[in-house]
């Protein structure tokens, strides 16, 4: 019976060593956890960053295709406009002479 405590004593020390190893165990677990989690952190952070400029580059791109578009439509409807004019002009000196002729015929006529 007398080496039953000191067995009780002996299993006591196990067990406190085997807490202490748990809980060093158990803080380097939670320190990889953390710096894991940093690390996943950045790198997210990296690839959010890298996303944002690969959609800014895709979008100025599409920008400035749009607006050659839009320059190239633009010159074209100002060409059609310009050739409308000048096809508005030659019909218009084409007839003046005439135009001018019943104007004056009309008022030498009394307006009648």
């Amino acid at each position: 019976m007398q080496d039953e405590p000191f067995n009780m004593e002996g299993t006591l020390k196990r067990l406190i060593e085997a807490e202490d190893q748990a809980g060093g165990i158990l803080q380097t677990a939670e320190e990889s956890a953390k710096k894991i989690l940093d690390e996943a952190q950045g790198q997210a952070k990296e690839r959010i960053e890298a996303t944002r400029r690969d959609l800014e580059s895709i979008l100025q791109s599409r920008m400035r295709d749009v607006e050659a578009e839009g320059g190239t439509e633009m010159r074209k409807r100002l060409d059609q406009v310009n050739a409308e004019a000048k096809e508005i002009q030659r019909a218009a000196k084409e007839h003046s002479p005439d135009a001018v002729e019943r104007v004056v015929s009309w008022i030498t006529r009394g307006g009648a």
